[in-house]
């Protein structure tokens, strides 16, 4: 990143003063139009709300994702961590902490990764009476929140893909959660059905026209996504077995299709087709892949093209894979992606099927046809322009413009080294319901925790407050019911009559076994008809008979 886009945002003293809270209070001289608000807004049910605290890491540049082939330099990679932390209001005076999602952004040149890291719930949903019409809300907020960064970082010239990791376990972020009553820790299969779920709605083409400035800005810069498509791999299972974890049926419009269960987009996302295996993997933090793929670096001899000598091709490592790590653990665990390919790559590929760099889906810098028009900085988000961000600029914040200004997201910035002490301020943290410190409700340690944490928070960032509340707006669908007349109102009469004549069948036969069968409300038995009582009736047959003279006794032999 150049020292221009590391600058301090100009403006910034003057505006420190006004941005030391930033709760819910809208600073005098700036618009708010916080996107992720309104988009939870429109997805969570009416007159239930929840309060989101975001915290976020600046852009810095870390190590490349994949191992890089011999005689090539390593690819410039940056990297973005992001936490979001839900909250429901139990009582006045009790804020609860629900779930967190963190997820961490990494950004090359040719390709943009969403990585979900961790993911946990605190066990007290149950304390709020939510809809049974409405979705889960973790379900929607990790499908929104997921979408919104997707759109943040999509760019016109390069994919994205979301990668994430389903693996069924008591506790990730909230400690002593585990054991809660009111949490519900879903079992493997579960967890990868949620999982896909989730996946299929975030990368669902057909999302609802929000019209806030982060669709503006995806028309404007071209970098809506054509195509979108899931990919599901669960080691040691085929395609037809995993395709039981897919949510809803199999089309050309669904992201999830029959030829991405069982399968993984490496290739697809790889600079050059022809790289060997080892290089299309990429390596995450604390991911089963990642240390399969070390455990390989550390004994296997590599070959002159950089590939492993035992494991040359990705199904040769998926077939191992089931056998290592957690894989191995005698549970299911599902590895899930998400793919967003732009409008320019796609048509780039239908106009050039044969092109290497289009099939892969990576336009030239030095490409003579590429367009004039300005395109955002190939290692930022489409808002790197903007010249507010919803942070207070202080020593511990470097003052960069990162993904979600002012307009997009109430959030505070902190540099990674501050965003880990955050989060480590958070694993020591007490998310139990025991009360074994003489607590009145189960969910006061968890109370007390949160608030520890987001006063950490605030200390680092040097402001007083941060967060804000989402609203529900989302209306309860209205259950219409069938006309008379109506064709399904009619085969619910229908239906209904027969469901009625039935139960008066059983009460017949009921009263008859009581009075012996001479109960005058049994039915005249009818006539069996033979199995032939389609055809034409005929005249009965007449049957031969012997007369008596024709037919001869044999004589007994004599006993004596």
């Amino acid at each position: 990143m150049s020292d221009k886009e590391r600058k301090p945002l100009e403006g910034a003293s003057r505006r420190e003063s006004t941005e030391k809270n930033i709760s819910n209070e809208k600073v005098e001289g700036f618009k708010f139009n916080c996107v992720l608000e309104n988009r939870l807004g429109a997805a969570l049910p009416h007159l239930k709300s929840i309060k989101i605290n975001h915290i976020s890491s600046e852009p810095e540049r870390c190590e490349s994702l994949y191992s890089q082939a011999p005689s090539q330099p390593a690819e410039e990679t940056y990297r973005e961590k992001h936490f979001l932390l839900a909250s429901v209001q139990h009582i006045p005076s009790a804020i609860i902490p629900v779930y967190g999602l963190e997820v961490i952004v990494y950004t090359t040149a040719q390709l943009t990764t969403i990585f979900v890291s961790k993911a946990d719930s605190t066990g007290f949903m149950h304390l709020v009476q939510w809809p049974k019409w409405a979705s889960s809300p973790m379900t929607t907020i990790a499908s929104v929140f997921l979408r919104l960064l997707a759109d943040v970082f999509q760019k016109p010239n390069k994919r994205l893909v979301v990668s994430l990791f389903a693996r069924s376990q008591h506790t990730y972020l909230f400690p002593g959660s585990g054991d809660n009553d009111g949490k519900n820790v879903l079992s493997d299969s579960a967890l990868i059905r949620w999982w896909a779920r989730v996946m299929n709605l975030v990368m669902d083409l057909d999302q609802p026209e929000h019209d806030d400035t982060i669709e503006q800005a995806q028309r404007r810069i071209k970098a809506y996504p054509a195509t979108s498509q899931v990919y599901l791999r669960v080691p040691g299972c085929s395609a037809a077995e995993t395709k039981r974890f897919v949510p809803g049926s199999l089309n050309d419009s669904s992201p999830f299709r029959s030829v991405s269960l069982a399968a993984d987009p490496f290739e697809l996302l790889a600079p050059r087709a022809d790289l060997p295996a080892r290089c299309m993997i990429p390596h995450f933090y604390d991911d089963p892949k990642t240390r399969f793929a070390d455990e390989l670096d550390g004994y296997d001899k590599l070959k002159s093209d950089g590939n492993w000598s035992s494991v040359t091709s990705l199904d040769g490592f998926w077939d191992l894979m089931q056998y290592r790590q957690e894989c191995a653990a005698g549970k299911l665990v599902g590895f899930v992606w998400g793919v967003f390919t732009p409008s320019e790559i796609y048509e780039k590929e239908i106009a050039h099927p044969s092109s290497p760099s289009a099939a892969q889906g990576h336009t030239s810098t030095t490409d003579p046809t590429a367009s004039d028009e300005k395109v955002p900085n190939r290692f930022s988000s489409i808002f790197d322009e903007s010249t507010t961000c919803l942070r207070n600029p202080g020593p511990n914040l470097g003052g960069t413009a990162s993904a979600l200004s002012l307009e997009q997201a109430q959030r505070v910035i902190l540099s990674e080294k501050s965003y880990d002490d955050a989060q480590t301020a958070l694993a020591k943290g007490d998310f139990s319901d025991k009360m074994e410190r003489g607590e009145l409700h189960p969910w006061e340690s968890s109370m007390a925790s949160m608030q520890s944490y987001v006063d950490h928070v605030c200390s680092l960032a040097e402001i007083k407050n941060f967060g804000y509340l989402c609203e529900g707006k989302m209306p309860e669908p209205e259950v219409e019911e069938p006309e008379p007349n109506d064709e399904k109102g009619e085969a619910a009469n229908d239906q209904r009559e027969s469901k009625e004549e039935e139960a008066g069948s059983r009460k017949r036969r009921a009263i008859s076994d009581l009075t012996g069968g001479n109960d005058e409300t049994k039915p005249k038995s009818s006539p069996v008809k033979p199995r032939n009582y389609n055809h034409k009736e005929t005249e009965p047959v007449p049957i031969n008979v012997l007369s008596s003279g024709m037919i001869r006794k044999k004589p007994k032999p004599n006993s004596g």
